[in-house]
């Protein structure tokens, strides 16, 4: 056996974070609002960044069609994670400590909001996509206090859904922590309160229904109105003080319950096509103050003072370029979703269309994680309310004509409305429903008919016959 030395070279490529590089992936999941805060953060630091009038670049109205907005189809924030190619590298530096922890995981509010703690509770104990967009828009519709205060018929004609099936996921809803949380009144919200402490009488409820006599102090007149003695009466004024007239404000110090549109999206006045614009009210508007950076390098005489100036200016110039990419990758991501999801703003939610992340990215020739990124804590305003841009993307089932697939939700409404018509003395069985499906252009399995059908909590034909017959 021989030992020696040998010297050989390899050839590899290997991804390098930049700096500028991380912070144009933050940008790029940032809100209107967040970008504003940090944008106000650079320009401190930044003496060559400044307040703009207006924004460049931007203005739809140039364009007959949405659809034809100039979009850039580089994906420069760096999802194929390419830093050679990324224009992002070209900046030489950025106004900060090179050292600086630039992970956007960082910059994370800790603290729960009272949207996060509802979502994540209710998305857990509900699995239909449908219910999930309808106790969504909900929870969005909160007042910072915890109420809703929407009509619930408003909010059926917004969506396109029977009343009866918001007041279902409301009632879902109202089945979260904190207890009182979608309560459409102070009554409603002591009510659920008292009855998860199983303390909701009939004296209480009583009481409850004529909460408003309390507010006017003569308690004489409450007792005769509820026909409550008076030592009763004061037991349960007791009990109500030991309750959250105001559920919802647990959370009120972290996050207004607000919904501000980082989009906005108008049919044309035509009737074909739809115009889709940032809101310019909430983007920040910031230019490069090109003869300050003209001023000062003239004045520098140091080596130090003149790669500080020039190092500023590159920063200056990467945030401004960087937060055009961003405005461009949204808006592109938008237009496409509007695009396959024009059956929901036109005609509700039963017309929601089967989407995923990939359907957009393919679409738009991005990648999956950046519509993930720009698809999340943004909203957009449109005809029908304004929803989160992630509620548009839902599961799907095939299509029996070779057509466009159906959305799992569409199938489980489908078959809710066969079996709430099915006749009384002769229920559909679970084949029935597949052939009946079918006949519609759905193909389903028996399996998944019966899967939603006890996802829906409906009983099988036999069981329904059985309780009809009762």
């Amino acid at each position: 056996m021989s030992l020696f030395q040998q010297l050989d070279l390899k050839q590899s490529t290997s991804l390098v974070m930049t700096p500028q590089l991380r912070l144009a992936i933050k940008l790029l999941q940032l809100s209107n609002q967040e970008l504003s805060t940090l944008v106000a953060q650079e320009m401190e630091l930044n003496p060559f960044l400044s307040e703009a009038d207006s924004i460049d670049g931007l203005d739809a109205e140039k364009h007959e069609d949405a659809q034809d907005l100039d979009f850039s189809t580089d994906d420069s924030f760096g999802d194929d994670l390419d830093a050679t190619d990324s224009w992002a590298d070209q900046a030489t530096s950025v106004a900060r400590d090179p050292d600086e922890d630039f992970s956007f995981e960082s910059t994370l509010t800790i603290e729960a909001t009272l949207r996060d703690h509802l979502l994540e509770q209710f998305n857990a104990d509900v699995s239909d996509p449908r219910k999930r967009l309808i106790g969504a828009f909900l929870i969005d519709s909160l007042t910072p206090a915890g109420y809703l205060e929407e009509p619930l018929e408003t909010i059926a004609q917004t969506l396109g859904a029977s009343e009866l099936e918001i007041e279902k996921v409301l009632y879902r809803l109202q089945k979260c922590d904190p207890v009182g949380v979608g309560a459409r009144n102070l009554s409603e919200c002591l009510k659920l309160q008292l009855a998860q402490m199983d303390e909701l009488t009939e004296d209480v409820e009583r009481l409850l229904d004529h909460i408003e006599l309390l507010g006017k102090g003569d308690l004489k007149q409450v007792c005769k109105e509820c026909s409550l003695q008076i030592e009763v009466l004061q037991e349960i004024l007791v009990l109500i003080k030991t309750l959250n007239p105001k559920p919802g404000a647990l959370f009120e110090n972290t996050q207004a319950q607000t919904r501000i549109p980082d989009i906005i999206v108008r049919r044309f006045p035509s009737g074909k096509g739809w115009r889709v614009d940032l809101n310019t009210e909430t983007l920040p508007k910031v230019l490069v103050d090109r003869p300050y950076y003209a001023t000062l390098k003239n004045q520098a005489g140091k080596k130090q003072e003149k790669q500080y100036i020039t190092q500023q200016l590159n920063a200056a110039n990467w945030l401004v370029k960087a937060m055009d990419q961003r405005a461009q990758t949204i808006l592109k991501v938008a237009t496409e979703l509007v695009t396959q999801q024009e059956g929901f703003f036109l005609h509700g939610i039963e017309h929601l269309k089967p989407l995923i992340l990939r359907d957009i990215a393919e679409a738009t020739e991005l990648h999956e994680s950046t519509i993930s990124r720009v698809t999340t804590n943004k909203y957009m305003a449109t005809p029908r309310g304004i929803f989160e841009l992630k509620y548009f993307f839902t599961t799907s089932l095939g299509s029996t004509d070779g057509g466009d697939a159906h959305s799992s939700e569409l199938v489980r409404h489908k078959i809710k409305s066969l079996i709430d018509e099915e006749p009384a003395k002769k229920p559909l069985s679970d084949d029935k429903l597949v052939k009946l499906l079918k006949e519609e252009g759905i193909e389903v399995a028996r399996r998944t008919i019966t899967k939603y059908r006890e996802a829906m909590k409906i009983p099988s034909s036999y069981e329904r016959k059985r309780l009809k017959s009762l």
